[in-house]
């Protein structure tokens, strides 16, 4: 009751509950007889950032504490970067992955963007177009760059900017899970299956 603040409302009749309030309530509900396996359905859905953290929170202390098997179904992928150890993708009624998170991001997330801010405007950008950078956009002093990281680096890119300029600021950000499992889907229906 504490972690989910039910105390709260524990007086309130249900048709006067919130969304968030109900959920909390029926994730409660569902573990009063201490089951083995508790099944939940897009359990985040609606919630407000705040209660989020605490359904997420809750239900790491149930598995941990009472060693209940979570099988989450979510499109919500904070959810799953928050809460799962395995994961199954599922597409058009087929298993098309099966396995841990990080072999997703691993396998699939190979894109990788990079923020720059110059010292002085680049001029000549033969050089990414040579190199594989997939997307350049450029605006004076800023510079973002999109790559496939298994086939050029960010050393590689950083080396090449040093030579030609002086870097301010730099910021490289990996594959988002959405992007990696978009992109898990793409691959699968360009090859059937994975």
């Amino acid at each position: 009751m504490d972690i989910l603040n039910i105390g709260e409302f524990e007086s309130t009749p249900v048709r006067q509950l919130s969304l968030g309030q109900r959920m909390r309530a029926d994730l409660c509900a569902s573990l009063l007889h201490n089951p083995d396996i508790l099944y939940l359905d897009e359990p985040t859905i609606g919630l407000d950032v705040v209660v989020k953290k605490n359904v997420r929170d809750f239900v790491k202390e149930v598995n941990r504490k009472r060693k209940t098997t979570v099988i989450l179904t979510t499109h919500d992928m904070a959810d799953i970067e928050k809460l799962c150890s395995r994961v199954l993708v599922i597409d058009k009624g087929s298993l098309i992955y099966d396995g841990n998170l990080e072999q997703v991001k691993d396998k699939f997330g190979f894109m990788e963007r990079m923020e720059l801010i110059l010292e002085d405007e680049l001029q000549d950008l033969n050089w990414f177009y040579e190199n594989g950078i997939i997307e350049i956009n450029r605006n004076e002093k800023d510079l973002v760059l999109k790559y496939d990281k298994t086939k050029i680096n960010s050393s590689t890119i950083l080396g090449y900017l040093m030579s030609k300029n002086t870097i301010k600021n730099f910021k490289v950000y990996e594959t988002e899970i959405d992007e990696a499992i978009r992109i898990m889907y793409l691959k699968n229906d360009m090859k059937g299956n994975i």
